[in-house]
């Protein structure tokens, strides 16, 4: 591996100096894993002191203009409530959606095959 193939691989991982770098391994399958030095490392909520918050997946709800009911029905919600939820955003059939998710705390993101005029 020469130097310009390090700093790509090192930029694909979000680190554009080597001066950020503590240790550098190359993995068996040709990627690095990087620990950076402490001064260059992402702070998290226990650097400030914060309350953790709880995460959640993303459901996916309509994939391709097709529902998966199943999901629906994982997080408790009916046909008539996901036909309200793409009226309020300007769509009128599932067939129109190219992806829907759901996020707990976060509701419903629709993104429509074309945009909404």
């Amino acid at each position: 591996m020469n130097i310009n193939q390090l700093q790509s691989l090192l930029r694909q991982s979000e680190i554009f100096s080597i001066r950020e770098v503590a240790f550098a391994f190359i993995e068996a399958n040709g990627s690095i894993s990087v620990l950076k030095k402490s001064r260059y490392q992402k702070t998290t909520l226990e650097d400030f002191n914060m309350p953790y918050q709880v995460v959640y997946l993303p459901i996916t709800l309509i994939k391709d203009g097709e529902l998966i009911k199943e999901n629906l029905a994982e997080i408790n919600k009916d046909d008539h409530w996901l036909s309200n939820q793409l009226l309020t955003n300007g769509i009128s059939e599932i067939k129109d959606v190219l992806f829907a998710e759901w996020l707990e705390n976060s509701g419903i993101l629709v993104i429509p095959y074309k945009p909404i005029q």
